[in-house]
């Protein structure tokens, strides 16, 4: 165990000292992506293509970094910068202008240009205020946070808390990039039925839960599964599982023509959203950007208490969300069955009320925003490029 901490510990430096002596190439922005680290996806992969079709792209080099050979062979069949590798992905990180990431890395702690777009606009405590990192770990994280030049966020609230979370004050309101899709021509949305096979559906109903820490998860009984699958049936609805990209331990049964688990298929949650017409979820931040679309969200909090105990929450859930809050597949398969709840004045007084304290913006310019914090550093900054 002494060897192996000092040979990280000797790793880090190297690779810290590394970051100073490797010279910087103007206009190369390196996307590495740390939350779906083998998929193209999130905010991430719309600021990508952003950059790959803005007026400006001539100005900069976007390269995706991957482990992937999927993602890395779809990359390349499209004709975009990516690279795979250890040791070609870190030799771009060192050349970097800029480095976009989606969530933390412990070894970008040197000279390096750090622009955070996390992955979510949600509700629990993460990075510094995550009560379940350890006092080794939370000295790594704060090294790290000081590298970040740019922090994007979604609203006033977001960026209170995005400030919290990373002891770090740059945080600039942009919006979240992988919501501007929610803006697109309405031929994209069609386009992805057909490819997942949805089409023939009349509705689309997504059941998107977080992961679970530890523990099983079984969110509904057998018996839920049948009677949730004849209704579905008789109504011509797909219900549609995206599990999160981190679950282990969730599983859905596969005899039903109606239930349909996508999660291996559907790597972008936000294409799934596209075509939904309800969305169930439970404590994922998936649930901010869905309401966007102005549909209907269901909170399933079967687990509540039990969750509320593993992890810590910056809001009051019950408070920001505007719910309905369910705690059974009984009542879950009640309000679906009758949607009348999501239209009364009272219910969407609270729902525009959330909407409002996650999102400044809804104009589907979130990348063009980011793009003009970046440009800010690049005038701001005295490099020598080569």
């Amino acid at each position: 165990m002494g060897i192996r901490f000092f040979l990280l510990r000797l790793r880090r430096i190297l690779f810290t000292w590394l970051s100073y002596f490797i010279p910087k190439k103007e206009g190369l922005i390196v996307f590495y992506p740390t939350h779906n680290k083998a998929g193209f996806s999130g905010n991430l992969k719309q600021y990508f293509l952003y950059l790959n079709s803005c007026p400006e792209k001539a100005r900069y080099t976007a390269v995706w970094c991957t482990n992937n050979a999927e993602t890395y062979n779809m990359l390349r069949a499209q004709h975009f910068h990516v690279v795979t590798g250890r040791m070609l992905v870190h030799y771009k990180l060192f050349r970097a202008e800029h480095i976009i990431q989606d969530s933390t890395y412990t070894w970008l702690i040197g000279n390096f240009s750090i622009l955070q777009l996390w992955h979510g606009n949600g509700f629990k405590n993460s990075a510094l205020l995550d009560t379940t990192n350890a006092p080794k770990k939370l000295v790594l994280l704060r090294k790290a946070y000081k590298q970040y030049r740019m922090i994007s966020a979604a609203s006033d609230a977001h960026q209170e808390l995005m400030i919290r979370s990373f002891e770090n004050e740059n945080v600039a309101i942009t919006g979240s990039p992988k919501n501007d899709v929610f803006f697109d021509d309405a031929a994209v949305f069609q386009e992805i039925k057909v490819r997942y096979g949805l089409d023939k559906f009349d509705k689309i109903y997504a059941y998107t839960p977080t992961f679970r820490d530890k523990g099983a998860f079984e969110p509904f009984n057998v018996q839920f599964w049948g009677l949730l699958n004849d209704w579905l049936e008789g109504n011509n609805i797909a219900f549609v599982v995206k599990k999160h990209p981190w679950d282990k331990t969730l599983k859905v049964p596969d005899q039903y023509k109606n239930i349909l688990d996508l999660s291996d298929r559907i790597d972008d949650s936000q294409e799934l959203m596209l075509i939904s017409d309800l969305l169930i979820s439970d404590y994922s931040a998936i649930v901010t950007d869905f309401a966007i679309t102005g549909k209907p969200i269901i909170y399933y909090f079967h687990d509540y208490d039990n969750y509320t105990k593993m992890r810590s929450f910056y809001y009051d859930l019950k408070t920001v969300l505007p719910g309905p809050f369910i705690y059974d597949g009984e009542t879950l398969l009640t309000y679906l069955k009758d949607l009348s709840w999501f239209t009364t004045p009272a219910y969407q007084l609270e729902f525009q009320k959330f909407l409002k304290t996650f999102h400044t913006y809804m104009d589907g310019d979130s990348s063009k925003r980011v793009l003009e914090e970046m440009k800010k550093l690049s005038s701001g900054t005295k490099k020598q490029f080569s």
